[in-house]
């Protein structure tokens, strides 16, 4: 049987780490083959989801592999068709907007902000990546944002000063939009700027007529997830994650 699934080849992993990288999305039984067990081997790291976090595969990933869990993983959605926009009570002085990339006290903000905010992530879980490294992952994964078109980083300020930044993916295909890094400066949480920043992401989606909003965050993620189920986020689905070193 040919397994319906194959390792990916993560390019910018690849060069970033130093190492061969890889990623495979299992998603059903018939995937488990031999073949695919096999083509691990070509690289130093793969990654392995269990896109549906079922039994089955997390007990083939612990027989047949040395791979060790790294992230419990849960996608919240948001449908704009079903949850329309609500106007909240709460009026506030924080006003969120597009990064100026030549503003160099800003960036460096958001750059220190991420470094800091994501310690609940499989690449902080994982002690193979040195914290460094991992630091230095954020901080390019904010650089990136800004040259790639289809992504939007905005930053939370208040008073002139940075308090939150987001970073948002435009999926025009799927008519989708994806949070994929949000985070509240520590000594400015708990005073709705996590709300503020969800509410702007809800209005970008309307703006480009996009249907719903998609965020993942780590299940022991406590603090993210009642932010999300608070701004009326549903869980969509769980994914387990699995980190398999050859090197």
């Amino acid at each position: 049987m040919t397994s319906k699934e194959e390792v990916a080849r993560l390019s910018w992993d690849s060069s970033f780490f130093g190492k061969e990288c890889g990623s495979v999305e299992l998603t059903t039984e018939d995937s488990l083959t031999d073949e695919l067990l096999k083509s691990f081997s070509q690289y130093d790291f793969v990654k392995l989801v269990n896109e549906n976090n079922l039994s089955s595969i997390n007990t083939w990933i612990g027989e047949q592999t040395t791979a060790y869990l790294t992230d419990m993983n849960v996608i919240f959605s948001y449908d704009l068709a079903r949850q329309p926009q609500q106007v909240r009570k709460q009026s506030f002085s924080a006003v969120c907007q597009p990064l100026d990339a030549d503003n160099v006290q800003e960036l460096t903000a958001v750059k220190e902000m991420a470094k800091s905010s994501f310690t609940h992530t499989r690449f902080f879980n994982d002690k193979k990546f040195s914290r460094e490294q991992v630091e230095k992952m954020y901080e390019n994964w904010v650089g990136n944002a800004i040259v790639d078109s289809s992504k939007e980083l905005s930053v939370l300020k208040e008073a002139g000063v940075v308090v939150g930044f987001i970073v948002l993916k435009k999926e025009e295909a799927a008519k989708q939009l994806t949070i994929e890094l949000i985070a509240v400066k520590k000594g400015s949480r708990g005073r709705g700027y996590g709300s503020q920043l969800m509410d702007f992401s809800k209005e970008t989606a309307e703006k480009n007529e996009l249907k719903r909003i998609i965020v993942g965050t780590q299940i022991d993620n406590l603090q993210g997830m009642n932010l999300y189920i608070k701004n009326g986020f549903f869980v969509n689905k769980k994914r387990s994650i699995y980190h398999l070193w050859h090197a």
